[in-house]
């Protein structure tokens, strides 16, 4: 499994920076919106940054039944980042892959 990653570790590290703690700042407002409140950058930013990992992941580390939404997929990854406060200073693509990676079932190997 870390070898899957690895690729991915690198990209991530290499060009966006963010970690657990930005995702953390940035699911606080998705769970606002999911409440009612209106949606706003943060809370688009962290939908739209599981989106991209998770459309990276999809299909070689994990393989969900069905086709989950992004939305669904977000609250997956904020309810994660909720319970494991200890995980924050780690690279937010390794966050999103490990919470995905626990939520669904991994690929069968060929």
């Amino acid at each position: 499994m870390a070898l899957a990653l690895a690729p991915l570790l690198f990209i991530s590290a290499q060009g966006f920076g963010y970690d657990g703690n930005d995702l953390q700042k940035w699911s606080r407002s998705f769970e606002a919106m999911q409440k009612g409140a209106d949606p706003d950058w943060k809370s688009s930013m962290f939908v739209g940054y599981v989106a991209g990992v998770t459309d990276t992941i999809h299909g070689i580390v994990v393989c969900p039944q069905g086709n989950p939404t992004h939305l669904q997929n977000a609250a997956i990854v904020s309810k994660y980042i909720s319970q494991n406060p200890e995980k924050w200073t780690e690279d937010g693509a390794v966050i999103v892959a490990t919470a995905l990676q626990l939520a669904y079932p991994p690929c069968k190997k060929n």
